[in-house]
């Protein structure tokens, strides 16, 4: 939560992706976020200083993007398609978007068979890590789960390493 919040202080033109195991895990996340947005009285003076707005336009603006499944702020001076902040699913179709920050956040579950961790490795090789933007970056948030999990193979305790999200700096066990 608190990494988007300080992306977008610093990138208001930024484009992030927050990607869960499902879609509406995703959107609670960003929930989170827009509480912050909305009603932390602090961080709201506190963007307010840096981009002479409110987060949310002081909640006058109607034309802005401001939904539960996706959030612009009212400071960007970049009109594009993909709204500051966008909500995703590990099984849902991203397709012709671009983010320069995709977030992966809470992808493995307990219950996760071998089978299922390799159709989540397919779907973030193949349809969301393909949506990052040229200069683009990724992070992965997860506990460890079990020891066969995405966020295993990212830190090099499963016996089957990962083979995409190469380039990483591994924080964590």
């Amino acid at each position: 939560i608190g990494f988007t919040l300080q992306f977008l202080l610093n990138e208001p033109n930024g484009r992030v992706l927050i990607d869960s195991e499902t879609y509406s895990k995703a959107k609670n996340f960003l929930a989170e976020i827009k509480g912050h947005l909305e009603d932390n009285e602090q961080f709201r003076e506190v963007f307010k200083a840096i981009h002479g707005v409110y987060p949310d336009g002081n909640r006058k603006n109607t034309s802005i993007r401001w939904t539960d499944a996706a959030v612009d702020l009212a400071c960007r001076t970049r009109k594009t398609k993909e709204p500051s902040i966008s909500c995703s699913g590990i099984d849902k179709s991203i397709n012709g978007m671009h983010y320069d920050l995709i977030l992966f956040d809470d992808v493995d579950d307990t219950v996760d068979s071998p089978e299922t961790v390799e159709k989540k490795i397919i779907a973030i090789t193949q349809k969301i890590l393909p949506a990052e933007a040229p200069e683009a970056a990724a992070a992965f948030v997860q506990n460890i789960v079990h020891y066969e999990s995405i966020a295993a193979r990212l830190a090099g305790l499963a016996s089957k390493p990962a083979d995409f999200l190469a380039d990483r700096d591994v924080s964590g066990p």
